[in-house]
């Protein structure tokens, strides 16, 4: 598969005619944006996240994985996977220990931000420098039709996430 420009932005050569075969290109990936790609300093991401403890709740899901993936990257102190879910949380686990072997200092706990208890017991144990807070329900359909689990997940977790960060000094 081959990009052609569109007949407006076709160059013609005034003796030859169009050089079309000169104008068709190969896709890149950043051609379907339809914008400029971002881009990010990494030596920035690197000093946010070198020898820090990095949290990150719903780590086991399609958000909170990718987030911890991309953080074991930069040489976090540690790195702590919470997750309700224990198939996604030991899915990422495992992928993490193939990758890093023992490089990578990582500790994957089950549990629910919803329970304030076991979330202070969690930053009074492993003292999170960063928390990433991705636990949340976020199809919105299946949510329309539970709206009290969207509202104790979503906002009750949120709200306990926030105040022991407060709470606990995280910071950020």
């Amino acid at each position: 598969i081959k990009m052609v420009p569109y007949l407006s932005q076709i160059l013609f050569d005034d003796n030859e005619g169009p050089q079309l075969l000169n104008q068709v290109k190969d896709i890149k990936i950043e051609d379907l944006l339809g914008r400029d790609p971002i881009t990010f300093d990494k030596s920035k991401i690197r000093s946010f996240i070198e020898n820090k403890v990095c949290m990150v709740t719903g780590g086991g899901g399609s958000i909170g994985s990718e987030l911890v993936r991309q953080i074991a990257k930069y040489n976090p102190k540690q790195v702590i996977i919470v997750d309700i879910y224990e198939n996604n949380a030991y899915d990422i686990q495992q992928e993490l220990y193939i990758e890093y072997e023992d490089k990578l200092n990582l500790v994957t706990l089950i549990a629910s931000v919803r329970d304030y208890k076991k979330m202070e017991t969690i930053f009074q144990k492993y003292k999170p420098d960063i928390v990433f807070h991705a636990a949340a329900h976020k199809h919105v359909p299946l949510m329309e039709v539970s709206p009290a689990e969207a509202v104790k997940n979503n906002i009750f977790g949120t709200w306990n996430m926030v105040t022991l960060a407060e709470l606990y000094r995280v910071k950020k």
